[in-house]
């Protein structure tokens, strides 16, 4: 195993990623996730509404409770969500029958899909290298 990986694509770190152990990949997938998530995090509180009466004791309450958590891994697949915690966020995304849809969540999503992607494919080849560089070194290869 060589101390240093160029990785220039995706296919290139798939291949890199199979040759190491279950437990390196899910790490390397672990650590990776973060990026994206911390993209559509940022998404997200930027479209969160924000009461405009100064008097609300909550005001930014909706914003401040988006966040990163992980998740229950599906068939031991590293998982990450992002989750609006507040309990005001259902009614607003989907609306209720006094009081008109103010949709946040979703359209952040789909505006967020493509800089998460890139974000993605930017930490999984980064994270790669980091573990060849470590096994190499746990190798003694350095």
């Amino acid at each position: 195993m060589a101390a240093r990986s160029e990785i220039k694509g995706m296919r290139e770190c798939r291949e890199s990623l199979q040759s190491m152990s279950r437990a390196i990949q899910r790490n390397v997938g672990k650590r990776s996730l973060q990026a994206p998530a911390g993209v559509l995090e940022r998404a997200v509180k930027a479209r969160a509404p924000v009461s405009g009466r100064a008097s609300n004791p909550t005001r930014g309450s909706l914003r401040d409770s988006v966040k990163v958590a992980p998740a229950r891994a599906e068939r031991g697949r590293p998982t990450v969500v992002v989750i609006a915690e507040d309990i005001a966020a259902v009614p607003n995304e989907f609306g209720t029958s006094k009081m008109k849809a103010q949709p946040f969540f979703r359209p952040a999503v789909d505006g967020a899909r493509e800089a998460a992607g890139a974000a993605m494919a930017e930490a999984l080849k980064v994270e790669t290298d980091a573990a060849i560089a470590r096994a190499a070194k746990r190798a003694g290869k350095v």
